[in-house]
């Protein structure tokens, strides 16, 4: 179940990531961070209940946290624009 979650919350932070780069404003920033936030905490949960699964845990969170990295600091560039 708790794969499940993380894995909606994975996508629902890609996506509103997305949304907000179009849109963005810094409380939609700051609900991305939290997004960013709760997507590893649980897959941080996954890793401590299911070790097993380390490596291919650490491949996919790298991807995760390079693309919301990469997709944060545009979304700060245009805000910073905009001002």
């Amino acid at each position: 179940m708790l794969l499940l979650i993380h894995i909606a919350v994975a996508f629902a932070s890609i996506g509103y990531s997305a949304w907000v780069f179009f849109f963005p404003t810094i409380t939609r920033l700051h609900v991305a961070y939290h997004f960013i936030a709760a997507t590893l905490g649980t897959g941080t949960a996954l890793v401590f209940l299911h070790p097993e699964s380390l490596p291919q845990a650490c491949v996919s969170g790298l991807m995760y946290v390079a693309l919301q990295l990469g997709a944060t600091l545009l979304i700060r560039r245009r805000l910073s624009t905009t001002r």
